[in-house]
């Protein structure tokens, strides 16, 4: 390599950029021949049939998770929903719908493509009831947020994308530690978790991950990134994610004041425009013409009663 320098700077190039890439974007590239630039690469990558390759479900949503009732696809023609006993003798029995097809072949619970799995017709597990371990991964995903945690620390293992705190390794060091110890440490370890007082008192006396880091939306469910893949969560320390979540709070506060004023403004616009049409009506078509009335105007007959009504 040393002999070759221009296959050094290439070499070195791509290691530079694949450790700048997201833990979620290298597991996509694994396995696939790659040249640089690799965000190029990310681009080339296909979409799934529900998600865009950001992991945004297509069209948006504003839900965090998706009912069970809406995940799986449109039951197709010729197809019945029937109801499904696990039997794998270790846990109770569990019972599932899914769809089947006239013939008798069971469809994936996702997608309702067929299932051709060796126990597709007598299921032992839950994933038997798919197609294959991508659409059981993305059911799982969009139904339960704590599967989406658990996926998400597979991936990045705990470490904040901001502030690069290695928030597992801050759980490890503080849980065998004495109370009076354990504030200290994160004080060194942690001094944005240490200045908010709330956050620090509760990871001293419960030193778990789920107060040291929390699964963040990077497109915020109120802008139409809930019911996401894993391309749009990130980790973040407690610490991290309270400004986040704080900052997203004004801004959606901004969204919401703006709405009001605009209602307001076009009922406002509404109401004027109905009172100059109120205004703008000739009302002469409501008057009736009464032969020898003295409140009638305008025609000989009405002349002369208002002649006599004067005598």
């Amino acid at each position: 390599m040393k002999k070759i320098p221009a296959f050094c700077n290439v070499f070195k190039a791509f290691i530079k950029e694949w450790l700048a890439l997201r833990p979620i974007d290298q597991s996509r590239l694994l396995g696939k021949p790659l040249q640089l630039p690799l965000s190029l690469e990310l681009c080339f990558l296909k979409e799934s049939v529900n998600h865009s390759t950001e992991g945004l479900l297509k069209g948006g949503s504003k839900r965090r998770a998706t009912p069970l009732n809406d995940v799986s696809n449109p039951l197709p023609e010729n197809a019945e929903w029937r109801q499904v006993v696990l039997r794998n003798g270790t846990t109770k029995e569990r019972q599932y719908t899914q769809g089947w097809s006239i013939d008798g072949e069971p469809l994936c619970k996702l997608c309702q493509g067929l299932c051709n799995g060796k126990l597709a017709k007598s299921p032992e597990y839950f994933e038997d009831l798919f197609c294959g371990l991508a659409c059981f991964q993305e059911y799982r995903l969009r139904t339960s947020g704590r599967a989406l945690r658990q996926a998400l620390f597979q991936l990045e293992r705990g470490k904040c994308a901001q502030c690069k705190l290695d928030c597992c390794k801050l759980v490890k060091h503080i849980k065998p530690l004495p109370m009076e110890k354990r504030e200290e440490y994160i004080q060194k370890a942690a001094p944005n978790i240490a200045s908010r007082k709330k956050l620090l008192d509760k990871l001293v006396r419960e030193p778990t991950d789920g107060n040291a880091w929390h699964a963040d939306h990077i497109i915020p469910v109120y802008k139409g990134g809930g019911e996401c893949k894993l391309e749009n969560m990130r980790t973040l320390c407690v610490a991290c994610h309270y400004e986040v979540t704080r900052a997203q709070h004004k801004e959606l506060k901004e969204i919401r004041k703006k709405a009001k004023e605009h209602l307001k403004n076009a009922l406002n616009q509404q109401n004027d425009k109905a009172s100059e049409a109120t205004e703008e009506i000739d009302d002469s078509f409501l008057l009736v013409t009464v032969p020898g009335s003295a409140y009638s105007i305008g025609d000989g007959v009405t002349g002369n009663a208002h002649e006599r009504v004067a005598e």
